[in-house]
């Protein structure tokens, strides 16, 4: 089961520094533990900015707002989105979910907190969390993050020509990685496909 101190060690393994930390909240004293306590949320977002990851998403209905909160801009409803959202899916209305009517949305942020604006009743968010549990990682995933993790610490920890071509090196790692995960974790979701008559779709 992935940790963010298992991850933090193998990323340090993979540009060649043979320190093991402990801890890194709070970090354990070294430099290396400072500087994984730094960058592994960095790395972290980075990745669930990427994909719409199974792990992370997470369905709940909504709080509307009043109506004088926030300025509508021409929507007509008003939602205080969770805590946790790092990044909206989709929103449905009053039927929820699995309902295949998506209604458009914007988002915008408020003094107490990020905020959906739409015409939906009800509202129902989809959305990738910010603050998954490493232990529900995939395999793929974790490997990517520990890559992209990697390329970040380089600079930190390398000194000299080198610490550019570690991180180089690095990247090139995570892209391939982050392909293979994302085409893996897209066999979590299988929507089935719609019936249409052959008679209809002739028309």
């Amino acid at each position: 089961m992935a940790t963010p101190v298992t991850i933090c060690n193998l990323a340090l393994s993979r540009i060649g520094d043979s320190t093991t930390v402990s801890s890194i909240d709070p970090p354990d004293g070294s430099v290396q533990a400072e500087a994984c306590a730094r960058l592994y949320p960095v790395a972290l977002d980075a990745c669930l900015d990427l994909h719409n990851w199974s792990f992370a998403t997470r369905r709940t209905s909504l709080s509307e707002l009043a109506a004088n909160r926030v300025p509508l801009g021409g929507w007509k409803k008003a939602y205080m989105l969770p805590a946790d959202c790092k990044r909206v899916i989709d929103v449905k209305g009053a039927c929820g979910f699995p309902s295949p009517m998506k209604e458009p949305f914007e988002v915008i942020g408020t003094d107490f907190g990020r905020v959906v604006l739409t015409n939906a009743d009800e509202a129902h968010v989809r959305y990738v969390c910010g603050e998954p549990k490493s232990g529900q990682f995939t395999g793929l995933f974790t490997d990517a993050l520990a890559w992209l993790l990697a390329s970040y610490l380089a600079g930190e920890t390398i000194r000299g020509d080198s610490a550019f071509a570690y991180a180089q090196k690095c990247q090139q790692q995570f892209n391939q990685t982050l392909s293979l995960a994302m085409k893996q974790d897209a066999r979590e979701v299988h929507a089935p496909r719609k019936y249409v008559a052959p008679w209809i779709a002739r028309r």
